[in-house]
């Protein structure tokens, strides 16, 4: 803390003498002034060259008057150089105030020898009454100048008693922080009265607050007390509680999410309903969090009709407005609750993420109900915000008695990366629904890659074996393993040293080959001929997947296929487990899935018990790897056989 006020005083006294309005203001002063002499003491330069040239053609005195001017000439040229750095210095932040006193009274002396010179001029020129003007001109600058260095010294010493009290105060700062460490340090001892120690810290604390204000005071800084807020929420609303036309509201609160607060105060408040009248939220005072936080708001009132019911809000100097849905006396269910809201895909895997310009193949969320009348609904249909681009269906149903589930479809291509919130309203009832959309990493990969579904999400696992870092899914999985079957872990299948051209789908046909090219123009499975032929381009390149700079390296920006002495390094002395994770001195998860033959035939499990579950197969930059997944404990092998026309899974390692 002394540290900080001590660079925080040497920079104010910095500033002050610079920064303070006075002193500026004085500063300015003194550069238009000495803009104006240079500009006086350049004409009379003019002047004097004039009278060279005069006196050239005079006779008599001309040599000596011509001396005379000359070394007045240089003189005043002198005078202008040393006005004119004059006026650099003035405009450094770091004016010496001594040296400037200095420099004026040096140009003082200066101009006086040039008045005693002007004033033997007179019995040479016929030039006196212009050279008298020049006088009482240079005369009336050095008044100005006199005038000066005294506000000068005037304002010097006030920036010193400034100076004397905050050393006082910084002084009494230390003293009062010195006295809390030691009342903290006391806290430990055995024999300690905790609570009389912390009454002091308490008091010494209060002290030392009031000094920082009176700190801030003497720099002219105002307190900020008033509660303030970056961004406020009313889209992403929590209610609890139902409003029904003409019931009197009981324990219905609206959360509001709020980011970039200060920890300051806001003051209570009542807003009333619009829309749908009737109705008051009211907010109790209290203090923001610093950073993200919430405010509730309780609902009172009776609305006098159904519909949407507005709350215009005003706090922490930001503004928006509630929407809450006020329902009909002829309510179909009791309660919806989208917090409990099971986000599905297509087979019912949990997944409840989205991903930003890649349409959905398939999605559900199934909203849990209460009180149900057993009558039927029209359903409905729900367009996102936030994220726009996506709709929720509800198709025509009947509610349950009691409770039940509604099942919304989403479908749509998500227009940015967020959250997208559905508004739904149904039987009476209204909550909001939302789905996280990730961001579309597309542009991590190589240019010209093809999605089989949508970017692989780059989230980095560190292994524990070895310390280096993968990618927790294989290329083309929506996430990490779970299971075994866990089919949204698989991803894709490449045959080795193949770009992401479309050809590792597991839907892709195949077509003819072998091909003589490293990048063919397909994106199909190149089956090659005849079928035993285990290479699909002839002849064979084995540097394809070399390194982040491979030709047709399909990894993120990044990352790379790893190697085979990688591979070894993190599969020595591990085994897998049902499950298809691989146990014992790793974290890292490698799923079962499978390969893709020849014949453009996806295996997941061999058809020759001997051979054991043909599970996890694995491309390496040169040799493929064999993972097997098996129930108990099983090996695992980096010197299979599988020709690089196969399909098999890909696991990225960062360079």
């Amino acid at each position: 803390m002394k540290k900080f006020l001590v660079l925080f005083l040497f920079a104010f006294q910095f500033s002050c003498s610079i920064s303070d309005p006075e002193m500026m203001e004085l500063l300015r002063e003194i550069n238009t002034q000495n803009k104006e002499l240079l500009e006086e003491v350049k004409s009379l330069k003019i002047v004097s060259d004039s009278l060279i040239n005069e006196i050239k053609g005079n006779s008599g005195k001309q040599e000596d008057l011509l001396k005379i001017v000359s070394s007045l000439q240089t003189d005043i040229s002198k005078i202008i150089q040393d006005i004119s750095k004059l006026n650099e210095d003035l405009k450094k932040q770091g004016v010496d105030i001594d040296l400037l006193k200095s420099q004026i009274a040096d140009l003082q002396k200066k101009y006086e020898q040039i008045i005693v010179q002007l004033e033997d001029l007179k019995e040479l020129s016929k030039i006196l009454g212009e050279i008298e003007k020049i006088k009482i001109q240079l005369i009336d600058l050095n008044k100005k100048y006199e005038s000066v260095i005294t506000s000068i010294n005037q304002n010097k010493d006030q920036i010193e008693q400034l100076k004397s009290k905050i050393e006082s105060v910084q002084k009494q700062l230390d003293e009062n922080l010195l006295k809390i460490s030691q009342l903290t340090a006391k806290l430990s001892e055995s024999d300690a009265n905790v609570e009389d120690i912390l009454g002091q810290i308490g008091d010494l604390q209060d002290n030392v607050n009031q000094l920082l204000l009176d700190f801030q005071e003497l720099l002219g800084i105002k307190p900020e007390t008033e509660g303030n807020i970056a961004v406020l929420d009313c889209v992403n609303i929590i209610k609890l509680g139902n409003l029904v036309v003409g019931q009197g509201v009981e324990n219905v609160t609206v959360t509001v999410n709020y980011e970039g607060g200060n920890g300051k105060k806001y003051e209570s408040q009542i807003v009333a309903s619009t829309g749908v009248l009737g109705l008051s939220a009211t907010l109790s005072a209290s203090n923001f969090e610093i950073g993200n936080g919430t405010i509730n708001y309780s609902i009172s009132g009776t609305p006098n009709s159904s519909g949407t019911a507005k709350f215009l809000i005003s706090v922490g100097g930001k503004t928006c407005e509630i929407s809450i849905f006020v329902a009909s006396e002829n309510t179909n269910i009791s309660g919806l609750n989208c917090n409990t809201a099971v986000n599905t895909g297509a087979t019912g895997q949990e997944l409840n993420k989205l991903v930003s310009g890649y349409a959905i193949p398939g999605a559900n969320s199934t909203i849990t109900y209460f009180g149900g009348d057993g009558s039927n609904h029209t359903g409905q249909i729900v367009n996102s915000t936030g994220v726009t681009g996506l709709t929720a269906t509800l198709l025509p149903g009947k509610f349950n008695f009691g409770s039940g589930n509604l099942s919304y479809s989403i479908s749509g291509t998500p227009s940015s990366s967020g959250t997208a919130s559905f508004e739904l309203s149904i039987g009476g009832q209204t909550c909001i629904l939302s789905w996280d959309v990730n961001d579309n990493q597309a542009s991590r990969y190589p240019n010209g890659t093809v999605f089989c579904e949508y970017p692989t999400e780059v989230i980095e696992v560190v292994s524990l074996k070895t310390g280096r870092i993968w990618m927790d899914r294989n290329l083309g999985a929506r996430r990490e393993m779970i299971s075994a079957t866990d089919v949204y872990s698989h991803g894709d299948l490449y045959q080795w040293g193949r770009r992401a051209d479309g050809h590792q789908c597991r839907n892709s046909k195949t077509i003819g080959g072998p091909y003589d090219v490293d990048q063919p123009e397909t994106n199909l499975f190149i089956q090659p001929s005849p079928i035993w032929v285990y290479e699909w381009r002839q002849p064979a390149n084995d540097n394809l997947w070399q390194g982040v700079n491979g030709i047709n390296n399909p990894c993120p920006s990044g990352y790379r296929i790893p190697t085979d002495a990688e591979w070894a390094k993190e599969l020595k002395d591990v085994h897998s487990n049902s499950i298809g994770i691989l146990t014992m001195q790793t974290n890292l998860k490698f799923s079962a899935g499978g390969l893709k033959n020849t014949r453009g035939e996806i295996i997941l499990k061999s058809l020759d018990d001997s051979f054991s579950f043909r599970g996890g197969l694995y491309w390496s930059s040169g040799d493929p790897v064999k993972l097997n997944i098996c129930s108990g404990t099983c090996s695992t092998s980096t010197t299979i056989a599988e020709g690089r026309a196969s399909g098999l899974s890909v696991g990225c390692i960062k360079n």
